[in-house]
């Protein structure tokens, strides 16, 4: 039973911790500028910020995970906008992502899987309005000052997945290199 104690008051100490380090208050430091939201006009002001003072301006974030990230694996058509609501998630609102930054939130990460969303697997074209999607929910955020973030997900494959889907690869098969690196630089410009 003792042990059990200790056990629970060491998680408990542990959770603490990390509560207390997720949201801290360390980018109202004295030694950092005041929050100006990124814009394509302001975007020069964090130039000369480190990536912890920059890391610290983002404070605390939100994941809009399992919607523009959801896909349907070893399909190589288009699958549209539906995607977005397959795992179950509601259509991502201008009225979520005001509310997320109403709490407080300054950054929001997008992941989002490009591979179900091309219509030209020679050139790796992007559904249009795949794209535009992205981007309606990229400005609301944008509109609440908001960090915005968005990764590659879902796009990596296993060797065996090359054939079936659209992505990259991370081995030594050369030719999966070749196309591995082609796909990433045609999604990634």
């Amino acid at each position: 039973m003792n042990k059990l104690i200790k056990s629970f008051l060491i998680s408990l100490l542990l959770l603490g911790l990390l509560f207390s380090i997720g949201c801290s208050t360390a980018s109202d430091s004295t030694d950092l500028p005041p929050y100006t939201p990124l814009s394509p006009t302001n975007f020069s002001d964090y130039s000369t910020y480190s990536s912890v003072q920059f890391a610290a301006a983002m404070k605390c974030g939100w994941n809009l995970g399992n919607t523009f990230d959801a896909h349907i694996t070893g399909n190589k058509t288009n699958q549209g906008l539906s995607t977005e609501t397959s795992w179950g998630m509601p259509e991502t609102t201008q009225a979520m992502i005001n509310a997320v930054a109403a709490k407080g939130l300054k950054t929001i990460r997008i992941p989002v899987s490009w591979h179900n969303h091309i219509t030209d697997g020679t050139n790796y074209t992007i559904d249009e309005n795949w794209l535009a999607r992205i981007k309606t929910v990229v400005d609301w955020a944008l509109a609440n000052n908001m960090f915005v973030i968005i990764n590659i997900h879902h796009d990596n494959l296993k060797s065996s997945e090359m054939t079936i889907t659209y992505g990259f690869s991370v081995n030594t098969n050369q030719a999966e290199q070749t196309t591995s690196n082609r796909y990433i630089t045609k999604i990634w410009p």
